[in-house]
């Protein structure tokens, strides 16, 4: 059973579970940016951060801070391979 109290809402996001994920998309918007690092240091944090997807992270898990330094690395090398 489930009992609910007062006004609720929930977000709800459905994919295809035979595409892949791209590791350290954490918001799934299909590419690695700041963002996403610093969505996933929130949830290192302890923030309660909504729209999140577990399954980019490196193991698959659980996101940590070695996701963080994963997305971090992969957008700097992105970053330096501009020609200025």
């Amino acid at each position: 059973r489930l009992y609910i109290k007062g006004a609720s809402s929930a977000r709800v996001a459905i994919r295809d579970s035979h595409l892949d994920v791209l590791s350290g998309d954490i918001d799934n918007s299909d590419g690695l940016n700041l963002k996403d690092a610093i969505i996933a240091l929130q949830v290192c944090a302890g923030k309660n951060v909504s729209g999140i997807f577990a399954e980019s992270s490196i193991d698959k898990e659980n996101i940590a801070i070695k996701d963080v330094l994963y997305i971090l690395k992969i957008i700097s090398k992105i970053f330096n391979s501009y020609k200025w």
